[in-house]
């Protein structure tokens, strides 16, 4: 009785390994890019390595249980209950030192542009890392398939497709509730280092219970006559026809592994433009693909086994992912998102807690599963469908099925390098998704040379023809409607809408991301990203990306070497190059393809990336500055892409914070955007919290209404004198017409920048915990693109100036020099306090009204700033 529950477990257990070994997953990818930086390179090389050792893992166990399953019948599945145990060990020694490794060998080397990209020896040296490290525990993971597979079939393959199909399926969805429960609920709430411990201690639950249900059957001889173990050429001895067969199969599950993956990965870059870059976006698309591919798998077993002919269901389930996938990319519209986004917005600011979940997974639901739930329900299909139909020789069931396995992943890696790395850049979303789909239909004609080859049962080969003939019907009549597409339909159907008066310049495909130019009259340009607007030349975006340079150069005297991480249009590099005594500057970002882009803003730029004074670096920035070595810079200086997005958490973290301070020299600075109306007060706190940690001599400061500057110095306080502040702003002619042009051109205007001094930020974060690599909560807060954020009001008091300027006061009187500050600090008081300020996505928010005598708005006639924020209305 208990041997019989114990085989009704097999795929609940089975479906518990699942869970572990995406958290694993979405865990080791995360690490991993804190270790080589947040690079498409970085994830992608985790996920290659990952993938080929389950491929390399299922084929060799399978190979090894087809030698013993006869002479012992339970070795197989209690190699799985080891290799579970096994799997837990290595993951717990993985969760102790994977942390650890902080100090790996790694350069740069030249590109054709001059600027410098990571070296194939960093990238060997990396390879050869991760496949050490992860290689062994994915191979064990991949060998668990192929054992239950070897357990379950036995001498009997006639329930070949149920049986696989069952495993196959349960593991998938456990794979999915891991990745769900992962991103949802387990690193928000205990972080990353508990959430691992969580998978260690599933692995060990399932291999010791496997252990134990089996242990009486570890020393039972086998039922019947003893043999022995099958010889190597008997487990080989397929016909040749059988060969023929399994050859073919593997060749088209290995084309149907390359479009299969390439595709989700092209899903990831058209769902992340149309939704936007969130981590729970990723997380949900993930999780609706391996859902669905686990119903394909248990669906298409049990027709297996009932219907017969898994080759033909194969051929057309192929078919019908070709046509699924091309109706999804085709009927996904950016501009149906953003007005049923805008539709939901006063409901979701008017709610709170479980209803805003409802109507955030109620926006990015349905675009997800339009476009990747019924493919993917196929391609869950294919591997129960391909490994029953060479499940035909009993004594060689795990290595064939290993076989496949291999190849599917083999496909599946390759298809996800060559689809990012290659066709994007090269040839665009559309016609990306075009060479997959050829790879598809190649796959169907190998299928179809299978099935001719192998033994058919009489009567079936007409309902073969109908199938394979209405197959290549329903592909070619896909294929047909894809090439009449106009070529740039899936991409404008991606982008943005313009505004008014905004004119599209130019749009380009790059690794990362799609790039497009905008020009508004009367405004200037913009940078848009996968659909996010990245940077602009509007006075709003010049005024604060010029601050992060400005406020703290002009507060240090005869900086030399600065780093800029995040080009945008160029803003604060250029900002940065007017200061005579800079010898060195440094410009880091991910993507070569915004790099190449700064030509369109060399009106706001001034070209500074031809400048002999900078040095480009193509790369993450947190990674660039380990490669650096202790007291290099007088400043660093950073705006990340929109704070909420997937990986950014790790430019915003205190060992971020810690790494940065150990690459500053004594006294250098550091100046961080912190757009607080971005994310959740709290989230705004743990980010504050983490800054203080590391720098206690900062301040808050405003480059352009809520766009909030942290400045933090590595020395042991931080004073501005205002005096050196003013000369250092007439230091040359192009500097001083550089701060007048960007409302920064007086000294009441940049000591106004002010917010609040550390103190008043120690006294806001109090009771809030920091931000870490282990709780990365800024990646959490934000679901979607809708907002119901609130500015935490504790972190403004423009009272607390004199401890950042003690000499800006003689006795309680600020100096002549700043007469117009107190005034203009009373104002800018005023909007820090306001509900118009706080809770700007709230739709009943008033506009702030100024009342004062002629003074206050002579003050803000005075100062263009000012005037910039208020208007007429506003004074009334």
């Amino acid at each position: 009785m208990l041997l019989s529950a114990a085989m009704m477990g097999w795929p609940f257990l089975f479906f518990l390994s699942g869970v572990s070994s995406l958290i694993y997953q979405v865990i080791w990818v995360r690490q991993f890019g804190n270790l080589f930086g947040n690079t498409v390179f970085a994830a992608s090389l985790v996920i290659a390595v990952f993938m080929s050792g389950l491929g390399v893992g299922s084929y060799v166990a399978g190979v090894w249980a087809d030698r013993r399953y006869i002479v012992r019948p339970y070795a197989a599945v209690r190699a799985f209950g080891y290799s579970e145990l096994a799997i837990g060990a290595m993951g717990f020694a993985l969760l102790l030192g994977l942390g650890r490794l902080d100090d790996l060998p790694a350069g740069y080397t030249p590109n054709a542009a001059g600027w410098f990209v990571p070296s194939w020896t960093s990238h060997a040296a990396q390879y050869a890392l991760t496949i050490l490290l992860l290689g062994p525990v994915t191979a064990l993971m991949g060998g668990t398939l192929t054992l239950l597979i070897r357990h379950l079939l036995q001498h009997d393959v006639t329930a070949a497709g149920w049986k696989i199909g069952a495993l196959y399926g349960m593991n998938t969805a456990g794979a999915a509730i891991g990745c769900f429960l992962t991103d949802y609920a387990m690193i928000p709430h205990l972080g990353l280092r508990l959430t691992e411990a969580l998978a260690v201690l599933l692995n060990l639950a399932v291999g010791s219970c496997v252990l134990f249900v089996t242990r009486h059957e570890a020393r039972a001889p086998a039922p019947g006559p003893r043999r022995q173990p099958p010889r190597p050429r008997e487990i080989a001895g397929e016909s040749a026809g059988s060969t023929r067969v399994l050859v073919l199969v593997a060749v088209a599950i290995f084309l149907t592994g390359f479009a299969a993956m390439g595709l989700e990965i092209l899903w990831f870059r058209h769902i992340s433009a149309l939704v936007g870059p969130f981590r729970a976006v990723y997380s949900l698309l993930t999780t609706v693909i391996l859902l669905a591919m686990g119903a394909g798998a248990i669906l298409s077993g049990a027709m297996a086994t009932r219907a017969g002919h898994p080759l033909l269901l194969l051929i057309a389930s192929e078919a019908l992912f070709l046509a699924s996938t091309a109706f999804g990319f085709w009927s996904a519209d950016i501009r149906e998102v953003l007005s049923e986004q805008s539709s939901a917005a006063s409901a979701f600011v008017a709610g709170s807690g479980w209803a805003r979940e409802q109507i955030t997974l109620g926006l990015i639901g349905p675009p997800l599963l339009r476009e990747a739930a019924l493919p993917a329900l196929f391609m869950g299909a294919a591997y129960p469908l391909a490994t029953a139909a060479i499940a035909a020789l009993p004594a060689a069931v795990g290595r064939r099925a290993g076989m496949v396995y291999l190849a599917n992943t083999a496909g599946a890696v390759a298809g996800s390098i060559v689809a990012a790395f290659v066709l994007m850049p090269a040839l665009g979303l559309q016609a990306s998704v075009g060479v997959m789909f050829i790879s598809v239909g190649v796959g169907m004609i190998v299928i179809l040379a299978a099935w001719m080859s192998s033994p058919r049962p009489r009567g079936s080969v007409r309902r073969g023809i109908v199938v394979v003939v209405a197959s290549i019907t329903v592909a070619a009549m896909t294929g047909i409607v894809w090439l009449r597409l106009p070529a740039d339909y899936i991409a404008m159907n991606s982008l943005p809408p313009l505004r008014e008066h905004e004119q599209r310049l130019h749009v380009e495909e790059g690794v990362t991301e799609t790039v497009m130019v905008t020009e508004v009259t009367g405004e200037g340009r913009r940078l848009i990203t996968n659909s996010y607007a990245m940077s602009a030349t509007s006075p709003a975006a010049h005024r604060y990306m010029r601050a992060l340079a400005h406020l703290p150069l002009l507060s240090m005297e005869a900086p030399e070497r600065v780093l800029v991480i995040g080009f945008g249009v160029g803003n604060t590099l250029h900002a940065a190059s007017l200061y005579p005594s800079v010898r060195r500057l440094e410009i880091v970002d991910l993507s070569e393809n915004v790099l190449q882009h700064a030509a369109f803003f060399t009106g706001t730029n001034g070209n500074v990336m031809a400048s002999p004074r900078l040095a480009v670096y193509v790369n993450d920035g947190r990674h660039h500055l380990t490669l650096q070595p202790p007291d290099t810079y007088d400043l660093i200086t950073l705006e990340p892409p929109p704070i909420a997005a997937a990986g950014v958490a790790s430019l915003y973290s205190r060992e971020f914070y810690q790494l940065v301070r150990s690459r500053l020299k004594a006294g250098g600075y550091i100046t961080q955007w912190l757009p607080a109306y971005q994310v959740p007060a709290e989230t705004t706190l743990a980010m504050v919290r983490a800054f203080i940690d590391v720098f206690p001599a900062s301040v808050l400061l405003s480059g352009y209404r809520s766009e909030l500057i942290l400045m933090g110095t590595r020395g042991r306080t931080i004073e501005v004198d205002p005096i050196a502040v003013l000369t250092r702003m007439h230091a040359t002619p192009a500097l001083q017409a550089d701060l007048e042009h960007n409302f920064l051109g007086t000294l009441t205007d940049v000591i106004g920048t002010f917010v609040a001094s550390a103190d008043t930020l120690a006294r806001a974060t109090t009771s809030t915990a920091a931000e870490t690599d282990d709780h990365p909560v800024q990646e959490y807060a934000v679901q979607a693109r809708l907002r119901a954020t609130r500015i935490p009001e504790s972190l403004f008091n423009v009272d607390s100036l004199a401890a950042w300027c003690p000499k800006c006061f003689q006795g309680d009187q600020v100096i002549p020099v700043l007469q117009d500050l107190p005034g203009y600090l009373t104002i800018l008081d005023r909007l820090y306090h306001s509900a118009v300020f706080l809770e700007p996505n709230h739709p009943a928010t008033q506009p702030l009204r100024l009342a004062g005598d002629h003074r206050v708005f002579a003050t803000i006639e005075r100062h263009p700033y000012l005037a910039l924020l208020f208007s007429v209305r506003s004074r009334q």
